[in-house]
């Protein structure tokens, strides 16, 4: 039992959001080719490998015990996911559902994977930078140290010996720090919550995680409306996999709809989703698109955020790739005073 919740917590990892999408997507296509849900499910598992076909054997043994496909998906996909399948399965437009899963999950990825991919190559050209400086150390700086000792350098020279002693014997302590910002950040962004929230969430950069969490709650909430889950449901189950901070909105829109609040944007007022989308949203209210419309919205919202993130990870990029110039023509300035100072 030890090993076997072992491989299930290791598959479970390893069933990240693309891997989601497509599995979804293939399990969409045979189905419209006319296989029926579970015999589409058994293709996945005879086709694939690895994860996917862990996951699918584990699917089909919950559908022969008498399981929904939906439920055999819960502690695989999202408690949203799973209530959107669920919602095509009662109202036999399953395909329909799944490829609205499918939307909801690759929305998310593209947000997500936007900001990292603007990153990745001045961070990468960083720790390039790190390891040339300590490449220098021993191919050149230790000989000019055999030579003349490093109290007589150039200022810079000296610096620059420190610092790649310092990555050379420190190295994982840059690392720790690294990882030290990332959470300290997360932590704030997930979990802070209560008045001092609303200063943090008008902080340039900070703020694009509100922008984010609304336009990702308009958008499955609009979902879960459209395939006829209550109001009331729907937010319970976007709060079951919700941070603390989409978590503390939602609990003060349930207060809010305990209050009586007829008009669902006014509901939604908690100060997460922006003013113009909420007087928007009041407008839309009361016609029988406003799912749609919250849906379209939503939408809408995170491809405005996208491209905040798009854009911040390319200043961030920038400014490492800025960062890396200086630190590159540091090097080089130190290398030739040094040298110069050995010439004469």
């Amino acid at each position: 039992m030890i090993i076997e919740t072992i491989i299930k917590k290791y598959n479970k990892l390893l069933f990240g959001r693309e891997k989601q999408i497509a599995f979804l997507e293939d399990i969409s296509a045979l189905i419209l080719d006319g296989i029926s849900a579970p015999q589409a499910i058994q293709a996945v598992r005879d086709i694939n490998k690895g994860v996917q076909k862990y996951i699918a054997k584990e699917m089909l043994s919950g559908i022969a015990e008498g399981k929904r496909i939906s439920e055999s998906m819960e502690g695989w996909f999202s408690p949203t996911i799973v209530e959107i399948i669920k919602s095509g399965e009662e109202g036999g437009t399953l395909v329909k559902t799944i490829n609205a899963a499918i939307q909801d999950l690759s929305q998310q990825a593209s947000a997500v994977t936007s900001f990292f991919s603007s990153t990745a190559y001045p961070l990468v050209v960083f720790l390039l930078a790190m390891g040339v400086c300590i490449f220098l150390k021993h191919s050149v700086l230790n000989s000019f140290a055999a030579i003349k000792p490093i109290e007589m350098w150039p200022e810079n020279g000296q610096i620059l010996m420190a610092l790649a002693t310092f990555l050379e014997n420190w190295w994982w302590s840059l690392i720790l720090l690294i990882i030290g910002i990332i959470f300290f950040i997360n932590q704030i962004l997930t979990k802070v919550i209560g008045e001092i929230r609303y200063f943090i969430d008008d902080i340039p950069f900070l703020s694009l995680y509100r922008s984010y969490s609304a336009a990702n709650l308009m958008g499955t909430l609009g979902l879960l409306l459209l395939n006829g889950v209550p109001l009331k449901h729907a937010l319970g189950i976007i709060q079951r996999n919700a941070t603390k901070y989409v978590e503390w909105h939602i609990s003060m829109m349930n207060a809010l709809l305990s209050e009586g609040k007829e008009n669902i944007a006014d509901v939604l007022s908690t100060g997460m989703i922006q003013e113009e989308d909420i007087m928007r949203l009041k407008m839309m209210a009361k016609g029988k698109g406003f799912p749609q419309a919250l849906l379209n919205l939503g939408g809408q919202a995170l491809k405005r955020n996208t491209k905040k993130l798009k854009i911040a990870g390319r200043l961030f990029g920038g400014m490492l790739l800025g960062i890396d110039m200086l630190i590159v023509m540091f090097m080089i300035f130190s290398v030739y005073g040094v040298g110069s100072t050995l010439a004469s």
